[in-house]
């Protein structure tokens, strides 16, 4: 994306609304290198000497907090040189930190410093087995001996360990040795069914392939070095030659603490679950609910997203189920000694949190950010986005009350209720221990992007924090 080197300017709705869509005459994109990546200590594997300064200090962490425009560039993932899917059709090959930019505001323009920081960077790179994607302008940032001084340090400290490839390059080694020769997008750029993911949880990715065409689930082999090829027992996609692919409505989620993964799929001819065991997809029988709010319980309705998402949310390390659309609203925790997902006796704080009755996504996301790794739920509708909070134990979408012997009850009485109503954010009641305001967001639509700032001042309880407040541009 333009000025991805200097500026946040990068977002999930540009991959999911922007990047998919293809021209009048049908072209479309495959890669993509706008989010940087950054080595940080956080990773034991990589050598001290190459990750921290002579000071002991994060050698490439001033990149990220020196750009004065951002003050903390977030446009990054932290310790994967690789390349990576985004949305299911987009090759992400991420830009290493620092671009020559991140040099000019480090130290100035053409400075041979960015030199040595490329080199250790791909010192790291090389360590990792992982994709060096250098960024760097012709316009006055760097001097044009600068990534020559950086090609002659790879061929003379690495040789043949190193191996210089353009995008077409990558994209066909990607598609050929990963993929099989199935691409993320099929020949019109409709989704092709293809996912990465760690299918018997041994911490390396594996490759999911389901269309009309193929029906397999690729497993890599570390020891060997060589991909294990078993059946898939269902497509993720049909129609995917035409110019837009039909979604079958399969569901991933995680089926035991040990990461190995399930796949569950509801419809009205019939559901079913799998999980991936001893090295195939075995079929589950009777575990998925038949129904929630007095409907039946889908993952797909003549085509339409019915808002089923499996997340972890009691952290017992099995995937929990939740329904929530513009008529069902319901949670299902895993019961691991009846091998079944049993109704909770909370839920989403609405209907139509994660999607409407055609299946548009209304932005509800998941975070943990909290002190103390108390989780909170934000809910971005079309219009708002709140923070909510919860402690352990408390209904998901329902406000804390302290009890008998809690901390929070003893300092500072009840922990504020909040609510989401049309055009307000309420936290609330003031009292002398606990002050929260209540602010009003005025959304009138004056224009067709409409923008909004929602202003909230709380000092809550002990232990807890309000840990995200956002508003998303609405059309």
């Amino acid at each position: 994306m333009p000025g991805c080197d200097a500026r946040n300017t990068t977002s999930p709705r540009f991959y999911t609304e922007v990047f998919p869509r293809r021209t009048a005459t049908g072209e479309f994109l495959a890669m993509d290198s706008s989010i940087f990546m950054v080595f940080t200590s956080a990773d034991q594997t990589l050598p001290r000497d190459r990750v921290l300064d002579a000071a002991g200090r994060e050698r490439f962490g001033r990149f990220v907090t020196g750009i004065p425009f951002t003050k903390q560039f977030v446009n990054t993932v932290s310790n994967y040189p690789y390349p990576y899917v985004i949305n299911g059709l987009l090759w992400e090959l991420p830009p290493i930190i620092p671009g020559d930019a991140h040099g000019v505001h480090a130290y100035q323009a053409g400075s041979p410093r960015v030199v040595e920081d490329w080199q250790r960077a791909l010192d790291l790179v090389v360590a990792k087995q992982g994709l060096h994607t250098i960024c760097f302008h012709p316009h006055g940032y760097c001097l044009p001996e600068h990534p020559a001084a950086l090609v002659d340090y790879a061929d003379r400290t690495y040789g043949r360990r190193v191996r210089f490839l353009n995008c077409r390059e990558i994209l066909d080694r990607l598609t050929t040795n990963l993929l099989a020769g199935t691409p993320l997008r099929s020949a019109t750029g409709a989704d092709n069914g293809v996912r990465l993911i760690d299918v018997n949880g041994d911490g390396f990715l594996d490759v999911v392939i389901g269309n009309s065409h193929r029906q397999i689930t690729r497993v890599w082999q570390p020891a060997e070095q060589r991909w294990r090829e078993t059946p898939l027992p269902v497509a993720l996609v049909t129609t995917e030659d035409g110019a837009r692919s039909e979604p079958t409505g399969v569901r991933f989620f995680t089926a035991a603490p040990d990461g190995r993964a399930g796949l569950a799929l509801a419809t009205a001819q019939g559901t079913a679950v799998w999980h991936f065991e001893n090295g195939r997809w075995v079929e589950q029988k009777g575990v998925l609910p038949a129904e929630a709010d007095g409907a039946p319980l889908l993952t797909i309705r003549d085509g339409v997203d019915r808002g089923v998402r499996f997340r972890d949310l009691d952290g017992d390390g099995y995937s929990d189920l939740i329904v929530n659309n513009d008529t069902q609203n319901a949670v299902f925790l895993w019961n691991p000694a009846a091998a079944q997902w049993r109704r909770a006796s909370f839920a989403l704080p609405a209907p139509g949190c994660l999607v409407d009755a055609r299946g548009a996504d209304h932005g509800l996301r998941r975070g943990s950010r909290c002190r103390r790794r108390r989780r909170s739920r934000a809910l971005q509708r079309a219009r708002i986005l709140g923070t909510h909070l919860r402690r352990p134990g408390a209904g998901l979408g329902q406000p804390h009350r302290g009890g008998q012997g809690d901390r929070s009850s003893r300092a500072a009485g009840d922990h504020p209720e909040w609510r989401v109503d049309g055009g307000l954010v309420s936290f609330g009641r003031d009292d002398p221990g606990q002050r929260v305001q209540r602010e009003e967001a005025g959304l009138d639509r004056a224009s067709a992007v409409q923008r909004a700032l929602v202003a909230v001042r709380c000092a809550t309880a002990p232990g807890y924090k309000i840990c995200d407040l956002r508003i998303r541009m609405a059309q």
